[in-house]
């Protein structure tokens, strides 16, 4: 028979060294079956089926305990049934089959025959099923007693589970400092009995406390820090955690969560961890609802209601319902009942201890009742927001300012509607400021974009010119405002830089069948890369714009500033000049139609030359665009084009009223005032080319001419580290080069050098950005429009970094003798004291009368000042 200090070690190996335990178990339990040793039996096989839950699956796990019940049962021992039942229960619990979990609970309790321990046991996993089923209230008084008498037996280790469920429930419920006692202590006490797996867990739950407070990138370095310890501790095949998606939501990534979402339900799945699955198909719901896509919303809400039903779950089937009923929502659903409906599941949620998402509910009741005229219905709804104004996650403190919003609007308060508009703005923007990562920044403006839609309106309702620029300004490129925080080249970093160069440069001479392995290896890198950045905090200094009015109308002097928006589909602009104006310009559903077959046309020809149809499709298509972008009454020499962030490829140069018009085109209005301050500035010059071109060396050859005094790389010998020291800082930069972009990972867009290629990482590493950068490469000019007018790519780091002017090309670069000429007369005129915007219109008006040199001018655009 085996005692009952061996069993607890066993107990204690099934959660430090599982596979390890499982190995030797599989060649023990054996040998005790032939001795009919069933208390052995028992002991190993609980243990057995405790570690199968980090290892293998529920299903396998149940199996084992069940083996562990009927052995307990073979040998007599009261106390060993328990235990195998109190185990049993928990792997139903965490398989999904609540009402089973219960039964066993019960069969366990009737055993304890007053043992403390194995009452305070009994007393924790009640706990544990009840916190699973989302019922911290329920929860609490079980949880609490489980402590009391696992600290007066002295029972560190399982004190410290204990804290650690606890704190998980403190955490849901929004008692933050109470969640932050309660994880912490369990931490220190795993660190003090060195169970490195189960400081990674606790790691895991202080990261989604750490979402829950709104701090997103102390989160993924948690996040990070407990998925490398449980991956070198369980191997590549661990659990996923939930968290990570969670915290990608949190970031306004949605694209990101959405896959994992789904792999992580898949996998799930296939383990049979039911309730583990429940979550992952409620968090793919809600990751494709704030992607924007309805269907999978509403069939994985669907499936996460029918789960959490079944299991018995009733707060969390209460979360699926109001994600599924946002869904219906956002499709146009407006079925007699909803907002009682959204009223009922909010209660719930309340009752169920899940602030979080009982507010967004609560927001949706409130949208529901507006929408069908009930104004007293909306108030007592949007009152349950206040108190997030100005505390809480990013989502709820936008959510609340923008319910303020609406009901002051739906009274008629229109002045505190943008107040409230204005106040949830600055939110977003005092957020941005203290993230480090540029995508995780870009992200979080997503949260923004109802509230700065709302106040647009209003202001475009008032019909002042000012008071409408100062919201497009407002709202414009926000994470642009801030230079990126880079992480430190620790060793780690610096071999993953180096492998992503060296692979990447492999990948152009790679096969079919070796590329495959080298893509795998790429994305790998690039994913450890983006995380590591992820985890960096930004400054907490940020300017919201808006403000600088009359500063900006102050240093256009000749000049004339167009700042763009777009409100429900219709482009607007306000126009400065002498004084300021306000206009009507196209849809964007046809200025997309007609730009997408200029673009397309632009490419057809940089391949085969012009024709007289191509000719007058271009002529006509100009035209087009030039009446839907521009005033009719526009006429300036010099202009500044500051255009949404779904309208900045615009080849300006080609409309017909700026045809003799230098264009400078810049990310907001601050942004093209604080680039005019930096004109000038830097020191020295650096022209550098890249490989697979004929004529890259010729250009780098030419300029030399213009200057002789110039840090020179040739295509062979273009290496990223030492093109990168010469380009920190210079007066001046040109690169020619092939180029590639990545909308879908815009931090990873390239210019192919030599020895790898040059990412937008590497331009927000910088000391300090080059004054003048001219990208002789295809697409360099673009960058990826995210939602909130933000951009990501190679021009809007360098411009973020502090690049007084780029020019670049937004389309097919040709590889010719005329774009070779059309950089030679660019750089000439800059040479000879024209500011690059200046510089760029005279050279693309002198390529007008050459066919190939207007091809290869075409597409260039000039951004900054």
């Amino acid at each position: 028979m085996i005692d009952r200090q061996t069993a607890e070690s066993l107990d204690d190996r099934a959660r430090l060294a599982p596979q390890d335990l499982l190995t030797e178990g599989a060649s023990v339990v054996p040998r005790l079956r032939e001795q009919a040793d069933h208390g052995g039996m028992a002991a190993w096989l609980r243990a057995m089926g405790v570690a199968t839950r980090s290892v293998g699956t529920l299903a396998e796990s149940v199996l084992l305990l069940e083996d562990a019940v009927a052995a307990a049962v073979a040998a007599g021992d009261d106390t060993l049934i328990a235990e195998a039942r109190l185990s049993l229960s928990g792997s139903l619990a965490m398989l999904g089959d609540n009402s089973s979990a219960v039964r066993q609970l019960a069969e366990a309790s009737k055993l304890a025959h007053g043992d403390a321990l194995l009452g305070a046991r009994l007393d924790f996993q009640h706990g544990t099923i009840l916190a699973r089923q989302a019922m911290p209230t329920e929860a609490m008084p079980y949880l609490s007693s489980a402590l009391d008498r696992y600290r007066a037996a002295g029972d560190r280790p399982r004190v410290a589970l204990t804290l650690k469920n606890l704190g998980n429930l403190h955490t849901y419920a929004g008692d933050i400092d109470a969640a932050t006692d309660a994880l912490s202590e369990a931490r220190d006490i795993y660190l003090e009995l060195d169970r490195a797996l189960d400081v990674a867990g606790v790691e895991y739950n202080l990261g989604q406390l750490a979402l829950a407070r709104g701090d997103i990138p102390v989160a993924l370095e948690l996040f990070r820090k407990s998925e490398d310890a449980r991956r070198e501790l369980l191997g590549p095949d661990f659990e996923p955690h939930v968290g990570q998606a969670e915290a990608l939501l949190a970031g306004g990534l949605f694209t990101e969560a959405v896959a994992l979402a789904k792999r992580m339900r898949n996998e799930l799945h296939d383990r049979g961890q039911g309730a583990d699955e429940a979550e992952a198909a409620l968090l793919l719901a809600q990751a494709s609802l704030l992607a924007g896509d309805l269907d999978t919303a509403r069939a994985a809400g669907i499936d996460a209601v029918a789960l959490t039903i079944e299991q018995e779950r009733t707060g969390w089937s209460a979360h699926a319902r109001f994600v599924l009923l946002e869904a219906r929502y956002h499709s146009g659903d407006r079925a007699e009942g909803m907002v009682t409906e959204a009223e009922e599941i909010a209660s719930q949620l309340d009752d169920a201890g899940q602030s979080i998402p009982a507010t967004g509910c609560w927001l949706l009741a409130g949208r529901l009742a507006l929408e069908a005229g009930a104004l007293r219905a909306a108030e007592r709804s949007f009152a349950r927001l206040e108190r997030y104004r100005n505390r809480g996650p990013i989502e709820l403190r936008v959510q609340a300012w923008l319910a303020a919003a609406l009901l002051r609007g739906a009274k008629g308060d229109s002045r505190g509607a943008d107040a409230a508009a204005r106040a949830g703005a600055r939110t977003i923007s005092s957020f941005q400021s203290v993230l480090g990562a540029t995508d995780v920044r870009v992200g979080v403006a997503q949260y923004g974009v109802e509230l700065n839609e709302l106040g647009m309106r209003l202001a475009l309702d008032s019909k002042r010119p000012r008071r409408v620029w100062e919201w497009m300004e407002r709202t414009r490129a926000g994470a642009a405002r801030i230079r990126a925080v880079v992480p430190a080249m620790d060793d780690e970093l610096t071999r993953n830089v180096a492998a992503l160069r060296r692979i990447t440069a492999e990948l152009r001479d790679a096969t079919p069948a070796s590329s495959l392995g080298l893509v795998r290896r790429q994305a790998g890198l690039q994913e450890a890369i983006r995380s590591r950045a992820r985890t960096l905090s930004g400054s907490g200094q940020v300017d919201m714009g808006g403000s600088m009015f009359e500063e900006v109308r102050g240093q256009l002097g000749n000049a004339t500033l167009i700042e763009m928006a777009l409100v429900d589909g219709r482009l607007w602009a306000v126009v400065l000049d002498g004084s300021a104006s306000l206009h009507q310009l196209g849809s964007l559903s046809d200025i997309e139609f007609e730009l997408s077959s200029l673009k397309a046309t632009l490419r057809r020809v940089a391949g085969r030359g012009l024709d007289d149809v191509a000719t007058n499709t271009i002529a006509h298509i100009s035209g087009q665009l030039n009446r839907m972008l521009l005033p009719s009454n526009l006429d300036a020499t010099e202009v500044v084009v500051v255009p949404p962030a779904q309208l900045h490829a615009v080849p300006w140069s080609m409309l017909p009223q700026l045809s003799s018009s230098s264009v400078s085109v810049a990310p907001s209005a601050e942004q093209w005032l604080n680039a005019k301050r930096r004109a000038g500035s830097g020191e020295g010059v650096l022209i550098a080319a890249g490989p697979g071109l004929a004529h890259a060396d010729a250009e780098v050859h030419d300029l030399l001419n213009i200057y002789p005094k110039a840090a020179v790389y040739a295509s062979e010998d273009s290496d990223v580290d030492a093109v990168l020291q010469d380009l920190d800082g210079a007066r001046v930069a040109h690169i020619a080069c092939h180029g590639t972009f990545q909308f879908e990972n815009p931090m990873f867009s390239a210019l192919q050098l030599a020895a790898g290629d040059l990412v937008t990482y590497d331009i927000e590493r910088l000391d300090a950005a080059p004054a003048i950068v001219v990208l002789s490469s295809c697409d360099a000019g673009l960058s990826a429009a995210r939602p909130g007018d933000e951009l990501m790519g190679l021009t809007s780091a360098m411009l973020s970094a502090g690049t007084s002017s780029l020019i670049a090309s937004i389309g097919l670069v040709p590889d010719t003798t005329a774009t070779r000429q059309f950089m030679l007369a660019l750089h000439d005129k800059m040479r000879s004291g024209s500011p690059p915007a200046v510089a760029l219109a005279a050279a693309q008006r002198e390529a007008a009368g050459d066919t190939a040199a207007a091809l290869a001018a075409a597409s260039f655009v000039c951004f900054g000042s």
